[in-house]
């Protein structure tokens, strides 16, 4: 049995390793392959991301001076609706004046009391709409996290205990070094003791 068993070896040997040798010419052909294909693609894809930042440079640049038109002319806008508001009181109290009317004298009190408020201004977007080239705002919270205001909020209940993430690793390193003595409030150190067996058990 032991004869065949290596005469089959044998012969199967030389098949193997020739297969083993073609997937390691084939593997070592994929990864010059995929490294000059990476080369080639690198100055794409940083000159595709250039354009992009350039893009939204200038998207951000064209929404600022949309909004500071529309601030300016908002401002127009209230200063308009105020010179209208003061007209009319002015007439009404002219008219007060003339007839005697107590009424119209009030309500042109009345109407200088109120605040002004003119309707919205709306300038519209001024970045052309290109074919192909959508913006999406996709919004995130900055990395640096005051962690102690954040830490405060979650504990008056004003923010959702999911917004702490519990630093476990470093709990438990801090339970090693303190042989869990430590005391960190609203942490509870407790032993996971365990068996270690080193040497056969009899």
């Amino acid at each position: 049995m032991k004869f065949l068993r290596t005469q089959i070896h044998e012969w199967f040997a030389p098949h193997l390793e020739a297969v083993q040798e073609t997937k390691r010419t084939a593997e070592v052909a994929r990864k010059g392959l995929a490294t000059e294909q990476t080369k080639m693609e690198a100055p794409l894809i940083a000159a595709e991301q250039h354009l992009r930042r350039m893009l939204l440079a200038w998207e951000a640049s064209q929404e600022e001076m949309r909004r500071d038109q529309e601030r300016a002319l908002q401002v127009i806008a209230q200063a308009r609706a105020e010179t209208v508001v003061l007209d009319v009181a002015a007439a009404l109290e002219t008219e007060a004046a003339r007839t005697g009317d107590l009424d119209q004298r009030q309500e042109a009190l009345d109407l200088l009391a109120q605040p002004v408020e003119a309707p919205a201004v709306s300038v519209a977007a001024l970045t052309p709409k290109i074919r192909g080239i959508t913006y999406r705002d996709c919004w995130k919270a900055h990395p640096k996290v005051d962690i102690r205001v954040l830490a405060a909020a979650v504990g008056a209940g004003t923010v959702p205990v999911a917004f702490l993430d519990v630093n476990m690793p470093a709990l438990n390193q801090y339970a090693r070094a303190t042989h869990g003595a430590g005391v960190v409030p609203g942490v509870r150190f407790w032993n996971d003791r365990q068996i270690a067996v080193t040497t056969p058990m009899t």
